[in-house]
């Protein structure tokens, strides 16, 4: 059996925008757009579209940065990365968290450059100030609602450890979300 193709058209979840529709948000310019996130892989030095206002989380922290970066909701967001996959799943999770105007960069970073347009070559944007306890709840909220929504279970530590102690006769995946710091501050040993 083959696996079955999934067109990204059918599964479009955000709107996309070219990147010359966005040098209105270039400093210097009089665009609307208010914040504008790229999702980097974590490294130190990325290149960046110079946007006005532009902030770089990293993608699995999103969700717990954006109440304290754009507190209105109905504020317009592109979201880009270096090609375009991070980029439409950063969108789509900003419209399940209830913001109306997002766009994800068509091609990201690779399509802006492309397009003959400048990029901020070895941005040092990753250090952001620590989340708010606001945005921290708004983030739990969030996380708490998805996972009850799609069904997602949680799971005790001794249930865990009964997983891994399976793992010599089943497949056990443990896959690890937390940045390099998060996990350096304290993790289950093994």
């Amino acid at each position: 059996m083959y696996p079955v193709k999934i067109s990204a058209r059918k599964w479009k979840s955000s709107t996309t925008c070219r990147p010359c529709a966005r040098r209105s948000c270039m400093p210097g310019s009089s665009g609307v757009t208010r914040s504008s996130f790229s999702i980097p892989v974590p490294q130190k030095n990325i290149d960046v579209p110079p946007f006005l206002g532009a902030v770089v989380p990293l993608a699995g922290e999103l969700a717990l940065r954006v109440a304290d970066l754009v507190p209105d909701p109905e504020a317009e967001v592109v979201v880009h990365c270096a090609g375009r996959t991070r980029s439409i799943i950063g969108a789509r999770l900003l419209q399940r968290m209830g913001f109306r105007n997002v766009y994800d960069l068509r091609n990201g970073t690779m399509g802006w450059g492309m397009a003959g347009l400048e990029l901020e070559q070895g941005s040092q944007r990753l250090e952001l100030p620590a989340p708010s306890l606001a945005g921290q709840a708004t983030a739990t909220a969030f996380a708490n609602r998805v996972a009850a929504g799609d069904g997602v279970r949680m799971l005790t530590i001794p249930a865990l450890q009964a997983m891994v102690a399976r793992a010599h006769h089943e497949n056990v995946y443990l896959i690890d979300v937390r940045t390099i710091a998060e996990y350096a501050q304290g993790h289950i040993p093994g």
